[in-house]
């Protein structure tokens, strides 16, 4: 593990899986940018939280859309 990371384990579908999996392959391929699904996801959370901090009414309507669709 690298050093200054925690370990957090995430459960997703496997649409969203796959929109990652595209998301790293264009930015591969068209932005010639290596990123993995770890910097994608820690990129996704800092973005939430930055909304949560901004507006937290939308960024929990979103966190409860979420819940709605089953965990």
């Amino acid at each position: 593990m690298p050093a200054g990371k925690t370990r957090s384990t995430f459960y997703v579908d496997p649409e969203l899986n796959m929109a990652m999996e595209v998301v790293m392959l264009t930015m591969r391929v068209r932005h010639k940018v290596r990123a993995g699904k770890s910097a994608i996801a820690r990129a996704a959370l800092r973005s939430f939280i930055a909304e949560f901090e901004a507006n937290p009414t939308t960024a929990i309507a979103q966190v409860e859309a979420e819940q709605a669709k089953g965990e």
